[in-house]
């Protein structure tokens, strides 16, 4: 099945800052980076989040933004990830929880829509302890909401914890990069420190090469006519 898969950078900044999705508890822990079709080499790093307070609550750790689309494209798709993962104690009821949408790439953060969302503990697993850290994973056939992206439009991931009336203040740790050779697998409580990923079960950028596409690199002055589409 056409898919891509996005790997999750630990170190690339954005230079876009849009708002953070409302249905997020806290955010005062998270932070922005770029997430790209390709592996970048950044280390493997466990990012850990304090769970403060004993009552329920969906925290975020990253907001990532893809690079801009080149076409404008119909969501409606299938949503994996696979992101390596652990509780301080089990009494942190810590929970692998998302945010998927489209918003416009003009700075000015228009949300499009979402694509899917999942904050809740249906269909996840508790985190394992920090002895036992291992992956929890999202496997959706198919997204919730049909989303239309244009052309300069980004997809922006936000990835936390759910908290679900955790017995005291705890943390828990997502690791996230790109630099192992392997890819974690779309399998629960695999144990190996691998990539982790998400994946959206359509083409997103076409047969764009984004890992050497920069927009000077055609002109017109290099031999292409200005009524030329493609050659």
């Amino acid at each position: 099945m056409a898919k891509t898969r996005f790997y999750l950078n630990e170190s690339a900044a954005t230079t876009l800052t849009p708002a953070f999705d409302g249905s997020w508890e806290q955010t005062g822990q998270a932070v922005r980076r770029m997430m790209y079709p390709y592996k970048s080499n950044t280390t493997l790093t466990g990012m850990t989040v304090t769970v403060p307070t004993t009552t329920t609550q969906d925290i975020l750790a990253r907001q990532y933004q893809s690079p801009p689309l080149r076409a404008a494209i119909n969501f409606k798709t299938s949503v994996q990830m696979s992101i390596r993962c652990s509780e301080s104690l089990a009494a942190a009821n810590a929970y692998l929880a998302f945010v998927l949408r489209v918003i416009s790439g003009d700075g000015q953060g228009t949300v499009r829509g979402t694509i899917d969302s999942r904050q809740t503990t249906t269909g996840a697993t508790e985190f394992p302890t920090t002895a036992n850290a291992a992956t929890r994973i999202w496997d959706i056939a198919a997204s919730a909401n049909t989303i239309y992206g244009q052309v300069g439009d980004i997809i922006v991931f936000e990835v936390g914890v759910r908290a679900n009336s955790p017995g005291s203040a705890q943390s828990a740790v997502l690791t996230f990069g790109d630099n192992n050779a392997n890819d974690l697998p779309l399998t629960s409580a695999n144990t190996n420190n691998y990539n982790p990923w998400l994946d959206l079960g359509m083409y997103c950028f076409g047969g764009f090469d984004l890992q050497n596409w920069t927009p000077s690199a055609l002109r017109v002055g290099d031999g292409m006519g200005t009524t030329e589409r493609f050659r």
